[in-house]
């Protein structure tokens, strides 16, 4: 059951929405794998054809350094944002699936920098002050 499921009726969005949401997110996915799967392919001919050929191009390496770093910051990215919500590749790495471990801890903490520095009343007084209420119907 998909989180967007648990929510009461009133709550949820209607189902054309998670769907559209859902096929964007899938189309994303395709399309981020797409270009590392090409940027990999470059990689590899680039460096299979600078060692064929020595001497061909000297801008050759600006091209391989180029799709290395492609895949590398990609790989990268990939791991970084997956170690957030869940062990990546399924292996329990210490310091992974950070937010589902400390759920009750961040929102604790977000919950009390909200309090904090926007619910208490000097910050609230000068924004009620500056709001022109009336000036909306105007």
């Amino acid at each position: 059951m998909t989180p967007l499921a648990r929510l009461s009726p009133s709550m949820a969005p209607p189902s054309g929405a998670v769907d559209q949401r859902l096929a964007g997110l899938k189309r994303m996915r395709r399309t981020a794998t797409m270009l590392l799967v090409g940027v990999a392919v470059v990689f590899v001919m680039v460096s299979i054809g600078a060692a064929r050929y020595p001497s061909a191009a000297p801008w050759l390496d600006y091209v391989r350094a180029f799709a290395e770093a492609s895949v590398v910051g990609a790989c990268a990215d990939w791991f970084a944002v997956v170690a957030l919500f869940r062990h990546p590749l399924g292996v329990p790495i210490p310091h992974t699936a950070i937010v589902p471990r400390n759920k009750a801890k961040i929102s604790q903490t977000i919950g009390g920098f909200v309090i904090n520095n926007f619910l208490i009343p000097s910050v609230l007084e000068s924004r009620l002050e500056t709001l022109d209420v009336a000036g909306w119907w105007s």
